[in-house]
């Protein structure tokens, strides 16, 4: 991953990111400030970022804002997982808009390599 400030400046300006973290703060009921942003890669339907701030790190998606209802249904369909409490799947924390995007943030999970100590 490589962080990736100056390739986010073409799509989140500093009122984005203000809004996204925000809308995470009050969701979590913690403050959260973004301290670094990377860009993910393997989407293509989407944009993916990690954002961190502190000790909290979020899995961030964007979007066309017309496309607010398919992050609020990804929302649901994980909440119904978490719920089942049988597969680990990321939390949703947020879904929203800001001017020209659409965002769902989750928990972020570190994943790794399938391997002989993780089976």
């Amino acid at each position: 991953m490589k962080k990736t400030v100056k390739a986010l400046k073409g799509l989140l300006n500093l009122n984005d990111f203000a809004l996204i973290a925000k809308t995470i703060s009050e969701a979590t009921g913690e403050k959260f400030k973004i301290n670094k942003s990377y860009t993910l890669s393997g989407g293509d339907i989407n944009s993916a970022f990690k954002l961190e701030g502190g000790n909290q790190r979020y899995f961030v998606k964007l979007n066309e804002p017309k496309l607010l209802a398919m992050f609020e249904a990804e929302a649901a369909g994980l909440e119904a997982i978490v719920n089942t409490q049988t597969l680990r799947v990321p939390t949703p924390i947020a879904t929203g808009t800001t001017a020209k995007h659409a965002y769902i943030a989750l928990e972020f999970l570190e994943l790794t390599a399938k391997s002989p100590a993780t089976e």
